[in-house]
């Protein structure tokens, strides 16, 4: 009865002379023989050949240690996630009991935020994010100019009654007199004075100093203002270019009321005949839908009577 002996890659009895068969799967390193990694562990690998060269592949081999530490620390979390949703409906009631135990819930997830996405942490905790802000704002600010913890505020971001002094004096203050509202927030944030930004600076200055924040009145410009079809006509020329190279000028005459296209002509140039055909054209719709509005034709004064 002949027997085949395995043969294995000359990798696998290196890992093992270094002690590093973590590496390979577990499942693999059970198919070996005890007996076949007692004589691999035996080897004196300092005899062979070329063995100085060895160092070469430390840094490849720390890198996949890591990589397996990583995989299985995934693993491990993937369950904690798991287990910690379906127990947190039980455990979080709890720390809403005690402001102490509210306080160091906030820690551990400010602590948890710092090596995992927030969004992830906050939906593990089963958490809003405003409502964490809250909880920032509530349990872990204090109020630099109350020393007592005696603070007025509404919000962490709300300034201070010393700090509405101070921009009063700045924006009311004969040395500030010629400097923009810039220049003056800019100045003071320098020099430690105030601490708010400048959307906010901008919103308090208006109120103590009126005289430096002034619009200038844009008038709007306004085009003609009808009530009544064909009270007031426009004519316009566009130019179409063509295949030839050349251009087509093309005269539209339109009504202001209604923006309708009354008339329009085509010429190759824009010169006065194409503008009278326009005209004519225009003249020959208003009276065919409006024959009580009269209009001049063919050289005969006549006014429009558009007042019925």
């Amino acid at each position: 009865m002949n027997s085949s002996k395995t043969k294995y890659d000359p990798l696998i009895p290196w890992l093992y002379s270094i002690e590093k068969e973590g590496l390979l799967p577990k499942n693999f390193r059970k198919t070996i023989p005890r007996s076949t990694i007692a004589q691999w562990r035996q080897n004196e690998n300092e005899r062979l050949y070329g063995h100085q060269f060895r160092h070469l592949f430390k840094d490849t081999l720390a890198y996949l240690e890591i990589l397996n530490e990583k995989k299985k620390m995934e693993q491990v979390l993937r369950v904690l996630a798991k287990s910690w949703l379906l127990m947190s409906g039980d455990i979080l009631p709890y720390f809403e009991k005690s402001k102490d135990v509210k306080i160091r819930f906030i820690d551990e997830l400010q602590r948890l935020c710092q090596i995992l996405p927030r969004n992830i942490v906050l939906k593990l905790a089963k958490i809003s994010l405003p409502k964490y802000r809250r909880s920032l704002d509530s349990l872990k600010l204090t109020c630099h100019n109350s020393p007592i913890d005696m603070c007025v505020k509404t919000n962490s971001h709300q300034i201070s009654n010393g700090e509405l002094i101070r921009i009063k004096h700045l924006v009311t203050s004969i040395d500030y007199a010629c400097w923009p509202k810039s220049s003056i927030y800019y100045h003071a944030l320098r020099k430690g004075k105030i601490k708010v930004c400048l959307a906010t600076f901008y919103k308090y200055a208006a109120m103590f100093d009126h005289t430096k924040f002034y619009s200038n009145i844009i008038e709007r410009k306004q085009g003609a203002i009808t009530f009544k079809p064909n009270e007031k006509i426009h004519l316009d020329t566009t130019f179409w270019p063509l295949k030839s190279g050349k251009k087509a000028a093309i005269v539209f005459m339109s009504d202001n009321y209604s923006r309708a296209i009354l008339g329009y002509s085509i010429a190759g140039r824009k010169d006065a005949i194409n503008v009278r055909g326009a005209i004519r054209s225009g003249i020959e719709t208003i009276t065919k839908f409006h024959p009580q509005h009269i209009c001049p034709v063919e050289g005969k004064t006549r006014t429009r009577d558009i007042n019925n």
